[in-house]
């Protein structure tokens, strides 16, 4: 079975990170959020939607250079993703930015979907 993208399905126990991540968002964990989706794109580096939503955790904590590195990780996986122009703009933002200079931008309107 494929996601869209020509992706292999996730795991059962990456669904579960991706589920226990979303919760910790609903409840304003983002620390928690951002441990989920570490431990499921470690379980699967393929999962370029774990690497996307974990960079934008780590920009909403003004952690650009790790933010950057997810994101570079998310563009590496889906280059022609329909977002990857957003992306790329993020990236080019984050890269020269030291952690706290820029205001957060809302982590939950951003996170996309991964259903």
């Amino acid at each position: 079975m494929a996601r869209s993208g020509g992706q292999a399905a996730l795991s059962d126990e990456v669904i579960k990170k991706r589920l226990l991540a979303e919760d910790a968002i609903e409840h304003k964990n983002l620390q928690g959020a951002l441990s989920y989706y570490e431990a499921g794109v470690a379980l699967d580096p393929a999962w370029a939607q774990g690497w996307y939503n974990a960079a934008l955790i780590y920009a909403e904590q003004q952690d650009y250079f790790d933010a950057a590195f997810y994101m570079k990780h998310y563009l590496i996986l889906l280059p022609d993703a329909p977002d990857a122009t957003a992306a790329k703009e993020k990236l080019l933002l984050w890269r020269p930015k030291p952690r706290n200079l820029v205001a957060s931008s809302g982590v939950k309107s951003q996170i996309a979907s991964t259903a």
